[in-house]
C-alpha cells in the first residue's frame, strides 16, 4: 500500500554504546533491525553520555555484588567486541581508591572483590605515594588498587561496535530524531513500525519518549577537563592509574588523549533539560579540578588545559539501571554514570527483553 510505513523486528532508539550493543545482538540473532540516532554514532558529542573520548572501566562497587558482577561479565563482552573489530578499546592500567577509615568505600570494596576471586591490593597511604606520582597528603589513609581496571575508549569503541552492527546487517539511521513511540515510531525521516517492542536507549531524552520515566528519571551534566602536562612520562597508563577519591568527588585518567590527562568529577548535583542547557565548561570547575590536583597529584596542578566539554547522564535517585517494559517500548536507561562499562551487557539485556528471552543478568532492582 502506497504510504505505508516500513516494517522491522525491532527498532533501537539512540546508537550510544547500550544502544548499538542492542542492535547488534538483535541482528546477531537473526532479527531485522533499524538503529536511530539524532547525532552521528561515535561522534564528538558534547550533549552524549557515550561520546567522550573515555570512560573508567572497573569493578569496585562498595559492597554491591550484583554490579561487581556485572562489571565482571561485561569486561567479558568488551574482550569480544575487541575480538569481533581486531581493535584495542580496553586500557588496563589498575584504578585507586583513596579511602579513610575502617568502613571506606575502597575497604567494602576490597571485600566484595575478595569474596568474588577478582585481583586488588590495599594500600597504605605511604605505599601509594611510592608507588604512583600521588602525594600521601593526610587526606586519605588507604587505598583500594582494583588490579583490572582501567580506561575504555569510548568513541571509538561505540563508532566500533555500531560498525559490527552494521555488518551483521543493522540499518542506521543518523541525523535522524525521534519524535515519539507507539504502535508506530514517528522519526523525522518518517514512520516505521517495530513488530517487536522497540527499545528506548535514548539516554537523556529517554524520559521524553517514554514520558511515565519523568517519576523516576533525571538529567544532570557532567563536566570534564583535559589538561597536557609538559613532562608527560609520570602520568601515562603504567605509571598513574585510573585514580579517585569520594572526598572531593573527583576522578583522573592518565594520559590517553592528545596528551592529555582527564580529570571530572562523578558528582551529579547540576540538573538540567537536555534541550536547553550551558554546555560551555565554566572557569571556576578547571580551578576546582586544579586545586584537587594540587592537593593530590601537584605536577599536574599547572598543568595546560587543553580540552573542556560536558555530557549528559541521565540518572535514578538509587543510581540504578532502568531495564524494563515501559508502554510499548523496552527502556534501557538511566544508565546512572555506570553506563558505559556495562554497555555491551546492558545491551545485551535489552536484546533479550525485546525478544522475549529470559535475560540473563537481569535483576528486579532494574524495574522501572
Amino acid at each position: 500500500m502506497a504510504g505505508a510505513s516500513r516494517v522491522f523486528d525491532h527498532v533501537v532508539i539512540g546508537a550510544g554504546v547500550v544502544g548499538a550493543s542492542a542492535a547488534w545482538r538483535l541482528a546477531l540473532a537473526g532479527r531485522k533491525v533499524l538503529l536511530v540516532e539524532r547525532a552521528e554514532a561515535g561522534a564528538d558529542n558534547p550533549v552524549s553520555a557515550s561520546g567522550d573520548h573515555s570512560k573508567i572501566f572497573r569493578h569496585a562497587y562498595g559492597d554491591d555484588e550484583k554490579l561487581t558482577r556485572m562489571c565482571a561479565e561485561a569486561l567479558g563482552l568488551w574482550r569480544e567486541v575487541e575480538r569481533a573489530c581486531g581493535r584495542e578499546l580496553y586500557v588496563r592500567t589498575g584504578f585507586l581508591a583513596l579511602g579513610e577509615g575502617s568502613d571506606s568505600w575502597a575497604r567494602r570494596s576490597a571485600s566484595t572483590l575478595e569474596r568474588l576471586g577478582l585481583g586488588f591490593e590495599v594500600l597504605s597511604a605511604s605505599e601509594v605515594a611510592r608507588r604512583f606520582p600521588v602525594e600521601a597528603n593526610g587526606l586519605f589513609d588507604h587505598a583500594l588498587l582494583d588490579l583490572e581496571a582501567g580506561f575504555l575508549r569510548a568513541q571509538e569503541a561505540v563508532r566500533a561496535i555500531s560498525g559490527l552492527a552494521r555488518s551483521a546487517g543493522v540499518e542506521v539511521w543518523e541525523g535522524t530524531e525521534v519524535l515519539s513511540v507507539g504502535e508506530e515510531v514517528a522519526t523525522s525521516r518518517g514512520a516505521v513500525r517495530s513488530q517487536g517492542p522497540p527499545i528506548v536507549a535514548a539516554g537523556a531524552w529517554a524520559a521524553k519518549l517514554v514520558p511515565e520515566l519523568a517519576r523516576r528519571v533525571f538529567v544532570t551534566r557532567q563536566k570534564t577537563a583535559y589538561l597536557r602536562p609538559a613532562e608527560a612520562r609520570d602520568f601515562v597508563p603504567g605509571r598513574l592509574p585510573v585514580l579517585l577519591s569520594f572526598r572531593e568527588g573527583f576522578y583522573l585518567l592518565p594520559i590517553h588523549h592528545d596528551g592529555a590527562v582527564k580529570i571530572a568529577t562523578h558528582l551529579k548535583t547540576d540538573r538540567v533539560d537536555p534541550d536547553a542547557f550551558g554546555r560551555e565548561v565554566e572557569p571556576a570547575f578547571v580551578e576546582e579540578c586544579r586545586a584537587f590536583l594540587k592537593a593530590y597529584v601537584p605536577a599536574l596542578a599547572g598543568a595546560e588545559e587543553a580540552l573542556t566539554r560536558t555530557c549528559l547522564y541521565t540518572n535514578t535517585e538509587t543510581e540504578d539501571f532502568i531495564l524494563d517494559r515501559a508502554g510499548p517500548a523496552i527502556v534501557a536507561s538511566a544508565c546512572s554514570g555506570h553506563g558505559f562499562k556495562m554497555g555491551p551487557l546492558t545491551g545485551r539485556i535489552a536484546a533479550e527483553l525485546a525478544m522475549g528471552v529470559e535475560p540473563s543478568g537481569w535483576d528486579p532492582r532494574f524495574r522501572r
